[in-house]
């Protein structure tokens, strides 16, 4: 770029790149006029530059997370009632690691999305959290085998509706050896379980 009246020398910074224009509505804002560099270059006065952050958060906000399907032991369902002080299992089928990258020019962002808690939450507001998704109960399995995932009805619910909640935690790495944590993410679905209570009488003490 040159002055008019400088005799043709140059006095203003050359810069390359190029500008975009990139909708952030998913993000809180608008559409907005990003700078792209081709380099390690400057960047136009007043104008914003497309960073690997910003990326990041665009790559979180196009993950396709699952609704979670759960396993349950008892299920409540099919002559297999779930029952009052037995403890009911619940295990995450279907949460498998996900990323999303995306890239402006030589500005990129990759995010990883990681499966990290199950809750189970009972119609009366109950709350059962586990470290981890849960695994299949197979018989022979101890109430309290590690890993495991349950929660205990006190009280009979023949319509029970529990909700199941899968928390996602949310890190990305990106151009220029940048890295963070983004918000996680917490999918939820509905989950029928009745919950019966059976009575014991003992008749003979040996």
């Amino acid at each position: 770029m040159r002055s008019p009246d400088d005799g043709g020398v140059d006095n203003v910074e050359r810069v390359e790149g190029s500008y975009v224009s990139r909708d952030c509505t998913a993000s809180g804002g608008g559409r907005a006029v990003l700078w792209v560099p081709a380099g390690d270059g400057a960047v136009p006065a007043g104008v914003p530059a497309v960073t690997a952050a910003m990326l990041a958060q665009e790559a979180r906000n196009s993950l396709q997370l699952p609704t979670p399907a759960v396993g349950v032991n008892p299920d409540g369902l099919n002559g297999n009632p779930a029952l009052v002080n037995l403890p009911t299992w619940w295990w995450v089928t279907n949460a498998e690691p996900l990323t999303q990258r995306t890239a402006v020019g030589p500005v990129w962002a990759e995010v990883s999305a990681q499966p990290v808690t199950s809750v189970w939450v009972t119609s009366e507001g109950d709350r059962s959290e586990c470290a981890g998704l849960g695994f299949a109960w197979a018989r022979g399995m101890d109430d309290h085998e590690r890993g495991s995932c349950s929660h205990t009805y006190r009280q009979a619910d023949a319509g029970e509706q529990a909700e199941v909640q899968v928390v996602w935690r949310v890190s990305w790495v990106g151009s220029g050896g940048t890295s963070g944590t983004l918000d996680p993410f917490t999918m939820t679905a509905s989950q029928a379980v009745p919950v019966y209570e059976r009575q014991a009488i003992v008749t003979a003490v040996d």
